[in-house]
């Protein structure tokens, strides 16, 4: 039973970080799962690079983005690759709080993808 709670919540996050077309049901049936977890998935630099570049052409705005990153701030349940831990946790952070950093435009999404492009 517990592996099946598992793979369910790795299926739920894998959606989340794709941010594909159930990225609301997923982020919604994650609440289901208790808040203290180990490391389920890691979030990469790639991962941030596609959601960035998807946003550069048109396919959503700024809000769909820090919707995104709001969504993986601060889970236990998601880890990021040795190395490069800090720049995948300072671009999440800033895209969840663009109040408090800066507003996502094109112009910084595109600093985000060099900065992201040199940590891999």
């Amino acid at each position: 039973m517990r592996d099946v709670l598992v793979n369910d919540r790795q299926a739920l996050l894998h959606s989340v970080i794709a941010l594909d077309s159930r990225f609301s049901e997923s982020v919604q049936n994650l609440r289901r799962f208790p808040w203290d977890s180990p490391e389920v998935v890691l979030l990469t630099p790639g991962d941030i690079l596609s959601v960035l570049s998807r946003y550069l052409s048109g396919e959503f705005m700024s809000d769909v983005v820090e919707e995104w990153a709001n969504a993986l701030e601060c889970r236990e349940d998601v880890g990021f690759p040795e190395g490069q831990r800090e720049a995948v946790q300072r671009a999440v952070f800033e895209l969840a709080n663009p109040i408090l950093t800066q507003p996502l435009s094109p112009e910084r999404a595109k600093e985000l993808l060099v900065e992201l492009g040199a940590a891999t």
